[in-house]
């Protein structure tokens, strides 16, 4: 490999491992969200499974609040929210154009 090419690969899996990170990091806040809201409504990792899944998941709900979950989706992301009668904040962020895809990443 030549070293322009060796570079450019180099730079993105950096990029490709900060973003990991991020969205690692998301999680695990996300999941120290959930515990908070679950502690303070008084209920258990089962009675909150119980309302997300209408079943037993409560080993999920432990692996999500210690931020080990494999991921979530919006689905179950929305759930847990109206279980806990709770909501998600989002920033407002910059709207997306190819222009800014480009200035983001780097391409």
């Amino acid at each position: 490999m030549g070293k322009r090419i060796e570079a450019a690969e180099n730079k993105r899996k950096r990029r490709l491992t900060h973003s990991k990170q991020k969205t690692m990091d998301t999680i695990i806040k996300f999941g120290q969200f959930v515990r908070y809201q679950r502690q303070r409504k008084g209920m258990t990792q089962l009675e909150l499974s119980l309302k997300v899944f209408n079943k037993p998941n409560y080993e999920y709900i432990g692996r999500l609040e210690r931020g080990v979950a494999a991921g979530i989706t919006f689905n179950t992301a929305d759930k847990l929210m109206l279980a806990l009668d709770s909501e998600l904040e989002f920033k407002k962020f910059e709207n997306y154009t190819p222009d800014l895809n480009k200035r983001l990443n780097g391409f």
